[in-house]
C-alpha cells in the first residue's frame, strides 16, 4: 500500500505540474520536460530519473514530432523515445536524436531489415518486446531477431499476462540479465479497486487486478515493477538476475548511478524478508515512511 501511495503521489505531482503550464502552443517534449522539472522541485520523495514517450505508428509524423523532436532532443537528459522505424523520416530522426537521448524501437510494424537499419542508426533498445510489434517468426524474425543479433537492450512486461512464462524464459536465454530489462508498463489503474476509469482518453475497465479497454484489449500493466520481479522468479529466473534486470541493467542503459550496492551509487534500496515481502524502503539513503 505504501508503494502504491508513493506512485500515486508522484502521479498527482506531475499532473498538477502539467496544469500549471500555459495551454497555448504546448509541445509534447517540452511539456513533459517542464512537468518533470516542476514535480522534481516540489518532491520530497523518490526522484524521477528519466521519462519515456511512446507514439503509435504514424503519430510521430502526424503530429510533426519527427521534425520538432530533433531540435528539442538537444540537452534532454535521460529522455527515452519509442519510435516506429518504418515511418518516413524515422531513421533520420533516430540518427539525430540518439546523439542526446535514448531511442528505442516500439509501437512498430517493421521487419527485420528495417529494425537493423534503426539499430545501426542509433536505436539501443526494444520497447515492451513482443507487444505492439511483429512476432518473432522463423522466416522474418522482425525487431526481436534484430535486437538479439545486434546486441541491444530489450524490455519485457513480466506480469504473466502480456508475455507467457515460456516466452519470458526463452527471452532470458536469448538476451541474458545484462541486456534483458523488466518493466511494468503500469498505468494509472494499477493497485486500484475494480471499476471503470478513464486514462489517455479511453475507458479502462479494472477487474481482478487486470486493466483492459472496453474491447478486451490489455490497456497496460497492472503490477508494480517489484511484483514483476517476483513473477520472474516464479517463472524460474534466479532472483539475483531478476533484480538486476529491474535495477542494474536499466540503470546502465540510462547512465544512472543506481542498481548496485557500491560506493558512489545512489542508496535506493528495498529491505525485504525471506519471503520477498518489503519491510523498508530507502530513497537516496533515507528511510521512507
Amino acid at each position: 500500500k505504501e508503494i502504491f501511495k508513493l506512485a500515486l503521489k508522484w502521479s498527482e505531482m506531475v499532473n498538477n505540474a502539467i496544469k500549471e503550464l500555459p495551454e497555448s502552443e504546448i509541445k509534447p517534449f517540452p511539456l513533459v520536460k517542464e512537468a518533470l522539472k516542476l514535480a522534481h522541485e516540489k518532491a520530497d520523495i523518490a526522484i524521477v530519473s528519466s521519462a519515456n514517450l511512446d507514439a503509435v505508428l504514424d503519430e510521430w509524423k502526424k503530429h510533426g514530432l519527427l521534425e520538432h523532436s530533433v531540435n528539442v532532443a538537444e540537452n534532454m537528459l535521460k529522455f527515452k523515445n519509442a519510435v516506429a522505424p518504418e515511418i518516413d523520416g524515422s531513421l533520420e530522426f533516430i540518427k539525430k536524436a540518439s546523439e542526446n537521448t535514448l531511442v528505442c524501437i516500439g509501437h512498430t510494424d517493421c521487419d527485420y531489415k528495417t529494425a537493423v537499419s534503426a539499430i545501426e542508426n542509433g536505436a539501443c533498445c526494444l520497447t515492451h518486446t513482443y507487444n505492439a510489434m511483429p512476432p518473432f517468426f522463423h522466416r522474418d524474425t522482425g525487431p526481436v531477431g534484430a535486437a538479439f543479433e545486434k546486441g541491444i537492450y530489450a524490455q519485457f512486461i513480466c506480469d504473466g499476462l502480456h508475455i507467457s512464462k515460456q516466452m519470458i524464459l526463452a527471452s532470458y536465454k536469448m538476451f541474458g540479465a545484462d541486456r534483458m530489462i523488466l518493466i511494468s508498463d503500469s498505468i494509472k489503474t494499477s493497485g486500484l479497486a475494480d471499476g471503470k476509469y478513464v486514462g489517455g482518453g479511453y475507458e479502462i475497465i479494472q477487474k481482478d487486478g487486470v486493466s483492459r479497454l472496453s474491447d478486451g484489449t490489455l490497456a497496460g500493466g497492472s503490477l508494480t515493477l517489484y511484483e514483476c520481479v517476483k513473477k520472474a522468479t516464479q517463472f524460474g529466473i534466479p532472483f539475483d538476475d531478476a533484480v538486476k534486470m529491474a535495477s542494474g541493467t536499466p540503470a546502465r542503459m540510462l547512465g544512472l548511478n543506481k542498481g548496485k550496492i557500491e560506493i558512489g551509487y545512489d542508496a535506493d534500496l528495498l529491505l525485504i524478508d525471506e519471503n520477498l515481502n518489503i519491510l523498508n524502503v530507502f530513497i537516496n539513503g533515507k528511510l521512507y515512511k
